[in-house]
């Protein structure tokens, strides 16, 4: 299912909003794709506990 998926790549879509909490519950992610879209905010601390990270791509949009 999706808590098994090890990629996520939403990459160049316009999407608006923050990034989900809820992220950090697919445990085997390994790459987190998310650049090029107009995401904001916070990026949310729970997600340094997805210890299998290789790749954490959030360029061009506004989060901190």
């Amino acid at each position: 299912g999706l808590s098994e998926s090890k990629c996520f790549n939403i990459l160049g879509n316009r999407l608006t909003d923050t990034i989900p909490v809820a992220l950090a519950n697919l445990t085997k992610l390994e790459w987190f794709i998310i650049g090029q879209n107009q995401i904001q905010g916070n990026i949310p601390p729970e997600l340094g506990s997805l210890t299998d990270l290789m790749a954490f791509i959030v360029q061009m949009n506004n989060v901190t």
